[in-house]
């Protein structure tokens, strides 16, 4: 019943507003900490979207580019999103949108674990979160009771591998699909135009690849599902089975439905595992057991458990184990009944060792921004040294060219108003990398940027080639906003379109994020 009421309250008008104004940049994490909290599309609404959708500023021969996001993972290795031109992300939306009722399928499909839904107070309509660990186990105790095996296995370079054509296929028989148009046509087209006119790939961080994605993989799970007992998030299938031989099975026509569709296993990560196991890992089980149990949190409390975080990382570096613990404890923090009960000096102390930890694991910037350590910082920045520990964080960062890590750090350079080095400056410029640049214009930097800008404008062929300005289209749409460079585009309306609709894709002065 759940199922049907969800079907019935996403409409193609609530797919192109979450689309649009909530999903439109790859913030799909639960806390939304890819970004700093001052990028928002929340202004881009549907009416405004139309109106570029209906514009004359036309597709080209070429399709467009994408501006390159890079997101850091636990290991330091980092992931590619992408933040795509709203012009034909606009076309998409409104193909995706006109075409719901083809696809809307994808929310009934219980093998899946993110999928379209509505979510309580939150208007996106894709979250990439995690199970809550109480209904993870229940459901494996369902799952896996009388099962002997276990399977773990992946797609291989999942969505850059991905062939457009398939989404047609999944309309009808795929050799009746590739004879005659199929009604989803359009959103192909559409994922061609966003992406240079290419067939291979989607983009990585728009929620509209994932309604993609899952309009081809629930397709598979649909036949697949009759015969096994598995669950899937996104392309990681974890499946549950009576003998070692039906393991066997499911990899085998997993692979071959999978090929139908131009996707293959990824064999380094395709594993059978007997059966039982943990519920979780050992170092989940050990942080879980050693959590601070006091209500009033010391300064001893938190030197002793984040010893035995950094222990723990070091027995399992394949876990994300100091992001964890240290979330655990700032949740602690948050709790209503100990606000009151924690010192200055405590919060200081908790605020110092992710600090110094995120130099070394720079997904832990996000969670600096927090509200017990807004005013607190801010009083204490000369002498805690913290002016120069944010400057070496960002030195590294830009090395490594991460862009999550150095837009975090320049937006608490921002915030706590630290001037940026001159030479941090000049390697930011060196990278060329969008949105630190635009976060590096707002911390009394204009002028560099403005220049950077107008050399990209200068060395574009307008004729021929506009991608280099596609690549940095929300750098230039801002400074255009603001008035400090002209339409780089010339005649092409989208930026005049945005503009005259009050659109800012940016919330400075700490406004909350909405």
């Amino acid at each position: 019943m759940g199922t049907k009421k969800e079907t019935v309250d996403i409409d193609k008008d609530y797919v192109k507003k979450s689309l649009l104004m909530y999903n439109y940049f790859p913030m799909q994490r639960k806390e939304k900490e890819e970004m700093p909290p001052i990028f928002t599309s929340v202004d881009f609404k549907p009416e405004v979207a139309s109106k570029i959708k209906g514009s004359s500023c036309g597709k080209r021969n070429k399709g467009f580019d994408s501006i390159e996001y890079r997101l850091t993972r636990f290991n330091g290795v980092s992931r590619i999103c992408t933040i795509p031109h709203p012009k034909p992300y606009s076309d998409l939306v409104f193909c995706i949108a006109e075409n719901w009722d083809k696809l809307n399928y994808i929310i009934e499909n219980k093998n899946s674990l993110i999928r379209p839904k509505k979510h309580n107070g939150d208007d996106r309509i894709i979250i990439m979160n995690y199970e809550d660990k109480t209904e993870k186990t229940k459901k494996k105790l369902d799952m896996a009771f009388g099962c002997r095996f276990m399977v773990y296995t992946d797609i291989s370079n999942f969505f850059p591998s991905l062939y457009t054509h398939t989404l047609c296929w999944t309309d009808s028989p795929i050799v009746v699909a590739k004879q005659r148009k199929s009604p989803l046509q359009k959103i192909d087209d559409s994922l061609q135009e966003l992406n240079r006119c290419e067939t291979h790939g989607v983009a990585i961080g728009p929620a509209t690849s994932n309604i993609v994605s899952e309009a081809i993989l629930a397709k598979i799970d649909e036949d697949l599902c009759k015969k096994y007992n598995y669950e899937r998030y996104i392309d990681d299938y974890t499946a549950y089975c009576k003998t070692e031989e039906d393991a066997q099975k499911f990899i085998k026509n997993l692979s071959a439905e999978l090929n139908k569709y131009r996707l293959s296993l990824n064999i380094n990560k395709t594993k059978i595992v007997a059966l039982p196991t943990p519920y979780n890992d050992d170092w989940v089980t050990e942080l879980l057991s050693n959590q601070i149990k006091d209500d009033k949190i010391s300064v001893r409390d938190v030197t002793n458990y984040v010893s035995l975080l950094i222990n723990l990382s070091q027995k399992a570096p394949d876990g994300s184990v100091l992001k964890f613990g240290l979330k655990c404890l700032i949740n602690k923090l948050n709790a209503n009944k100990i606000q009151h009960a924690v010192s200055d000096e405590t919060v200081l102390c908790i605020f110092k060792n992710i600090l110094n930890l995120s130099f070394y694991q720079p997904i832990l910037l996000p969670l600096l921004n927090n509200e017990h350590f807004n005013s607190l910082i801010q009083d204490h920045l000369g002498n805690l040294n913290f002016k120069n520990k944010f400057g070496k964080i960002l030195t590294t960062n830009i090395e490594h060219h991460r862009s999550d890590a150095v837009s975090w750090t320049l937006y608490y350079h921002y915030k706590y108003k630290i001037p940026v080095s001159d030479t941090n400056v000049k390697k930011i410029i060196e990278t060329k990398d969008c949105i630190p640049m635009l976060i590096l214009y707002f911390n009394s930097k204009k002028e560099k940027v403005i220049n950077f800008a107008n050399d990209i404008i200068k060395n574009s062929d307008k004729d021929s080639d506009l991608y280099e300005l596609d690549r940095y289209w929300l750098l230039l749409y801002e400074l255009f906003r603001m008035e400090e460079i002209n339409n780089p585009y010339g005649k092409n309306n989208t930026f005049d379109i945005l503009k005259n609709q009050n659109v800012s894709f940016m919330k400075l002065d700490n406004e909350e994020r909405k």
